[in-house]
């Protein structure tokens, strides 16, 4: 499965996503940011490049993170 940038995506907003009905930066911090920055920088991509290209770790904590973008409706796969 691949996940990209989703192509409607508002330069504007992309700092932003809902998270806990609180409005926070996406960019400020973290594995969101990461995974954001990577697939804007590289395009769409597959887990494994994804997980490898922003720093390892758990890969149960990539896939957190990735569902966690696709439903915010930050990326799709």
């Amino acid at each position: 499965m691949r996940f990209v940038l989703r192509p409607l995506f508002d330069p504007q907003l992309e700092s932003r996503a809902l998270l806990g009905g609180e409005r926070r930066l996406v960019r400020s911090r973290g594995r969101h940011a990461d995974i954001v920055s990577y697939l804007r920088t590289h395009g769409a991509s597959f887990f494994t490049a994804i997980h490898e290209g922003t720093g390892h770790g758990y890969p149960n904590d990539t896939v957190e993170v990735l569902w966690d973008l696709v439903w915010k409706g930050l990326i799709t796969n």
